[in-house]
């Protein structure tokens, strides 16, 4: 019997308002983008000496992003970072495995809101700002885009699995 190889991610958001009140909830599956299955595959074999990244970051993206196999941090033409918080870059993905998953669930990414947006999907990349580094997974909510406004703090939670198929 033939086996395969299954590699996803899920996020997961909540929203608190100032008060510190849960406003909403959601999560998303990702779509690991071309360029992040080639960083995994070559990682793992080495390819041309290929170093892993050591970190990875964490980003929003705007309202109802389209997110392609293709998209990469510097051309992602189906949807926007978001930008309107308070932290000065994308948020570190502190990460531990359990299992076969890594995860952020002791350390999650917080993004202290301060303008009124549209948030629709995040993202993981290897750059904490800017677009020179690699784009690893990118997601859209299921269930439509949420509102945030100034005060507003949204949490997220990435869980990166593997398993044979």
């Amino acid at each position: 019997m033939e086996k395969g190889l299954k590699l996803g991610g899920i996020f997961y958001f909540k929203c608190f308002d100032e008060d510190g009140n849960l406003k909403w909830e959601t999560q998303s599956k990702n779509l690991v983008v071309d360029e992040g299955l080639i960083s995994i595959l070559e990682t793992i074999f080495t390819i041309g000496g290929t170093i892993p990244e050591t970190n990875y970051y964490i980003g929003l993206c705007d309202g109802t992003p389209s997110i392609a196999s293709t998209d990469t941090l510097a051309a992602h033409p189906g949807w926007v970072e978001v930008s309107g918080y308070t932290e000065a870059a994308r948020q570190e993905f502190v990460e531990a495995r359990i299992g076969l998953t890594v995860d952020n669930s002791a350390n999650k990414s917080i993004f202290s809101i301060n303008a009124s947006n549209t948030v629709g999907g995040a993202f993981i990349g290897s750059v904490s700002t800017g677009s020179t580094g690699l784009l690893l997974s990118a997601s859209a909510f299921a269930n439509g885009d949420k509102s945030v406004t100034s005060g507003d703090t949204i949490e997220v939670q990435y869980d990166f699995s593997a398993s044979s198929t």
